[in-house]
């Protein structure tokens, strides 16, 4: 079975100066799938390094 979400969702990003990377998105969408549409959070969380510079 395969389903989608679709929402909008706000967002930060910073890079610190020992070239640490955060990066929050935060919103709220909709999961749409063959049987029953629904309302969901949708929340992504990561951290990463820059190489280079």
């Amino acid at each position: 079975m395969s389903s989608f979400t679709i929402g909008p969702v706000w967002g930060i990003q910073r890079t610190y100066k020992r070239k640490l990377n955060i990066d929050l998105h935060l919103g709220a969408g909709v999961i749409i799938d063959q049987f029953e549409t629904e309302f969901t959070p949708i929340a992504n969380f990561s951290l990463g390094w820059v190489i280079g510079k």
